[in-house]
């Protein structure tokens, strides 16, 4: 494969980054072949649109790691979110069968500020349903825990010094997620 891994991830990794992401790539993974094929503000249906009209065609990866579906939680029920992602696996899985392309799934982070919040709730039931997707052992899909590597104060709020804005990471959580990350690629890899 031209591109041993492609990123499929959206808002996490939004405008404000796009620098920390390619300094990321190119200091983590640029060795391993990436490519990033995120966009910012991508919806699950974006993602499935550009799949079934030829991304990655071209390159087929030995790796696809795929965050997606925060940018769906202000109009999406959690159901609706899981649905789009199991979209977006089935459209890798009938483009690059496996045990050609693996898919590293990974759980969105945690939104809004306080444990309470709606959004909050969302999240955790669409990393449920993506757990889920992840099940079969015998499937081409591992789930990674993003959300776990967030780190919540005793009352469960987000720690600013993680999420600038109880969505987007900073550039330390970031470089947090990143190496986290990099071993679950590898793994994926060999």
């Amino acid at each position: 494969a031209d591109e041993a891994v492609a990123l499929l991830e959206a808002s996490a990794r939004a405008q404000t980054f796009n620098i920390a992401l390619q300094r990321w790539l190119a200091l983590r993974l640029e060795a391993l072949g990436a490519a990033n094929f995120g966009i910012g503000g991508d919806r699950t249906q974006h993602i499935a649109w550009r799949l079934a009209n030829g991304l990655l065609d071209a390159h087929p990866p030995a790796v696809v790691v795929l965050m997606a579906g925060t940018n769906n939680l202000d109009s999406d029920d959690a159901a609706e979110v899981v649905r789009g992602v199991a979209t977006i696996l089935r459209l890798i899985a009938e483009r690059w069968p496996a045990p050609a392309t693996r898919v590293l799934l990974c759980s969105l982070f945690p939104r809004g500020v306080a444990a309470d919040n709606v959004l909050r709730a969302r999240t955790a039931a669409v990393n449920d349903g993506l757990r889920g997707l992840a099940d079969d052992p015998a499937a081409f899909v591992t789930f990674f825990d993003a959300a776990a590597l967030m780190p919540l104060s005793d009352d469960g709020s987000l720690d600013p010094a993680y999420t600038f804005d109880y969505v987007h990471l900073t550039p330390r959580q970031y470089g947090l997620y990143a190496d986290a990350l990099l071993p679950a690629v590898r793994e994926q890899i060999s």
